[in-house]
């Protein structure tokens, strides 16, 4: 088995908000070496400074599409584990990634000595998340990096390495629908072209939320086809002979909608859709998990 330590110093801003990239760490472990049993699990006790390169698929190994696993701590892998025991990485790659969040310095630069590049809970992070993938055969590409602000960091990261789906555990401080809100803020600050990503949060008991960012297809359920269907009946003999679909009903909903929010009825719609969301959360309960659910 391979480990790769690489160094890299980069700077770029984002307008508004200030996001550095100071370096990533490079792991991998091979499919025969995790399929290998009665294998003694490897220390991450030595590992190889050299000048790195940009995060990206190339450098890091890992085919476009992957999954991006975000890691926080050795005693929380649960999302981990989820998605070990979901994804076929023969077919998809999974990205381990540990992002450091740093104080931004006055002049935007940060300067860190070798031993501040790899802390002793980060290789306990490491290990753990080997030993992890070892025990279910799988492969997995594990990297550190660092930004001043955490879902630009995420976000950046993940565009990068062309990730297809960001993968999180509950935040300690933050609700599920804040989170995903703040991740789409961010997302809307990535420079073009924006990736279509799929973000799922997921907890220790194994419920699953999982928010789309970006522009999306909604996904309906049967009762809003249902009631898509009832208006589209009601009015397609009404405006015969002109042709109506499905979809001209859609976007005539939302021009008006739109013109709405636009004029003195904003705060009115605004009412009404509190009282909405509401309704839907008390029909839901608390426990109910969020398949498919938009991000923002």
């Amino acid at each position: 088995m391979h480990h790769q330590f690489v160094h890299k110093k980069q700077v770029a801003t984002i307008p508004g908000v200030a996001f550095t990239l100071i370096f990533f760490a490079v792991f991998s472990i091979s499919e025969r070496f995790t399929r290998k049993r009665g294998a003694a699990h490897t220390e991450l006790d030595q590992f190889n400074l050299e000048p790195g390169e940009d995060l990206t698929p190339d450098t890091l190994g890992v085919r476009p599409g992957n999954v991006l696993i975000m890691v926080r701590d050795y005693n929380t892998l649960y999302n981990l584990g989820a998605m070990l025991d979901r994804v076929d990485t023969r077919r998809q790659d999974i990205v381990v990634l540990h992002m450091r969040l740093l104080a931004r310095a006055a002049s935007g630069e940060h300067e860190l000595t070798p031993e501040q590049l790899f802390s002793g809970k980060e290789q306990e992070l490491f290990t753990r998340a080997l030993a992890l993938a070892e025990k279910k055969g799988k492969t997995i590409h594990l990297a550190v990096a660092s930004a001043t602000e955490k879902w630009d960091g995420i976000l950046r990261a993940a565009q990068s390495l062309r990730s297809s789906c960001i993968v999180l555990g509950l935040s300690p401080s933050r609700p599920v629908t804040d989170e995903a809100r703040v991740a789409g803020l961010a997302w809307e600050r990535l420079p073009n072209p924006k990736p279509q990503l799929t973000l799922e949060i997921c907890s220790p008991n194994g419920q699953e939320h999982v928010f789309y960012l970006g522009p999306h297809a909604p996904n309906l359920t049967p009762k809003e086809i249902e009631l898509l269907h009832s208006i589209w009946l009601q009015l397609s003999n009404e405006v015969a002979p002109a042709e109506l679909h499905h979809h001209d009903v859609v976007h005539f909903a939302l021009d008006e909608l739109q013109g709405e929010i636009r004029n003195k009825k904003r705060e009115e719609v605004l009412a009404g859709l509190r009282e909405h969301l509401q309704e839907i959360q008390d029909r839901r309960g608390p426990h109910l998990r969020k398949a498919g659910s938009d991000g923002t």
